[in-house]
């Protein structure tokens, strides 16, 4: 698994800096003006380089390739899994960096982190399952829809003060809920590839 995840992150790497660079952005203009939806766009937009690496996996036959290697199709799965969470990790790193650095409400960090990590983990949940089914390019329209739609609620919940409104048990619970939702996906993107022969472009 360790080979593979140094593979993804080369892959991340020759990207470049702009998506790096635009959750920069918004992590800053998020702490600067303590707007949550920006917070959650910082997690989206490094997470999305995750589900990059699988497009680039897929357009290369590397999916098909792999089923020659001594390599179990748990680790494939479990990698792009512990890639995502890696990236929700650095999210959240870059936020609480700009928010102490910038931010006009560091009391709030503990809620603000703990949203955050309830975001990418429901955007894993839902989109890691559906590309390995269908594959990236089949479910790009259903990412896109799923980021548009977290992003969506998270700005009416800030809009209409649901955010401020909740209670404190609930968003320390949401966030561990949202990590079951991971636990299953996970498994059942697991079912999904061992009921693969190969896996499909």
């Amino acid at each position: 698994m360790k080979s593979l995840l140094l593979k993804d992150i080369c892959i991340i790497g020759k990207r470049g800096v702009l998506i790096p660079l635009l959750a920069l952005f918004f992590a800053v203009f998020a702490a600067m003006q303590a707007n949550f939806l920006y917070f959650a766009m910082t997690t989206m937009m490094l997470m999305m380089l995750c589900l990059s690496t699988m497009a680039y996996d897929q357009n290369d036959g590397f999916d098909a390739y792999i089923l020659a290697l001594p390599i179990h199709k748990q680790a494939v799965v479990l990698e792009k899994y512990v890639l995502g969470l890696l990236a929700l990790m650095v999210s959240l790193l870059i936020v609480l960096i700009c928010t102490l650095v910038v931010g006009r409400q560091k009391a709030d960090i503990p809620s603000y982190l703990l949203m955050q990590s309830a975001i990418g983990f429901i955007f894993m949940a839902i989109n890691y399952p559906l590309i390995f089914r269908f594959g990236f390019e089949k479910s790009r329209v259903w990412y896109i829809l799923i980021s548009m739609a977290l992003a969506t609620s998270t700005g009416i919940a800030v809009n209409l003060g649901l955010y401020y409104t909740i209670h404190t048990a609930i968003t320390i619970m949401l966030p561990f809920s949202a990590l079951a939702l991971v636990i299953i996906s996970y498994l059942v993107s697991l079912h999904i590839i061992k009921n693969k022969e190969i896996f499909e472009n």
